[in-house]
């Protein structure tokens, strides 16, 4: 346990510095600047989603096999505390919290879990290479500073280093490694790699289902990745395109 509590510490620090960082990272809107956890758009990213549930799933994996429930929800009061909800999409969040302190964290689960940190920081900054490789896709403000500055043009201005910092290295490379840890100490020889795929696989038609529903009702009906908006005879309720 005391391992587990070194990897712990710095999760729950990083996790929280995170929620902070999102809340007050401002992005402009048509209807005014808003923050990240405003809408579908920003809230609804996957890793944000395994963020949010990292904390809650290591608290329990802590304590395992006995309860934990006091931990859980004094984390989610906490994390509740440092996103100040104020949007339906915010508010969702607290109920994937919810989710990870109820789910039945089986050794096939967390093989899951543990796969989809490392698509996360793969899939991240391979797509972070292939857009600063690019001069017509973008998806982050980190890809453009690295195309127009470089690695060491970013690490020397102030606001390029700390995109680079947070949202890169912190949000998507140091929180998946502790979490990451922490599955990992918790795989047993019950463990099976072909049912982790297919628990993987399961996680992210979950989290597409999810991302479409929440695009589909929640205004202003954008998908993250700068995927666009969802059309609107698939907004909920369903109406015909003849509907102004």
């Amino acid at each position: 346990m005391l391992l587990q509590l070194f990897v712990l510490f710095p999760l729950l620090a990083l996790s929280a510095s995170m929620f902070v960082f999102l809340r007050a990272r401002i992005r402009p809107h048509p209807e005014g600047p808003t923050h990240l956890y405003h809408d579908v758009r920003g809230a609804y990213q996957l890793t944000i989603f395994s963020m949010h549930a990292a904390p809650v799933i290591s608290l329990r994996l802590l304590m395992y096999p006995r309860p934990s429930y006091g931990l859980c929800v004094t984390w989610m009061a906490c994390s509740w505390h440092l996103r100040r909800p104020e949007s339906p999409a915010n508010y969702s969040l607290s109920l994937l919290e919810l989710t990870a302190a109820l789910i039945n964290l089986s050794p096939t689960c967390v093989g899951g879990l543990l796969l989809l940190q490392f698509l996360i920081v793969v899939g991240f900054w391979t797509g972070v290479l292939i857009a600063t490789r690019s001069e017509s896709f973008s998806f982050l403000p980190l890809d453009r500073q690295l195309r127009r500055l470089g690695l060491l043009g970013t690490l020397q201005d102030p606001k390029a280093r700390e995109d680079f910092l947070r949202p890169g290295i912190c949000g998507h490379l140091l929180l998946q490694l502790f979490f990451g840890l922490m599955l990992l100490s918790h795989l047993d020889v019950g463990w099976r790699s072909a049912r982790s795929v297919m628990a993987l696989g399961e996680m992210l038609l979950g989290y597409v289902v999810i991302l479409l529903v929440g695009a589909a009702s929640l205004p202003p009906y954008r998908l993250p990745y700068n995927l666009g908006v969802m059309p609107r005879r698939l907004r909920l309720p369903l109406r015909s395109e003849s509907v102004a």
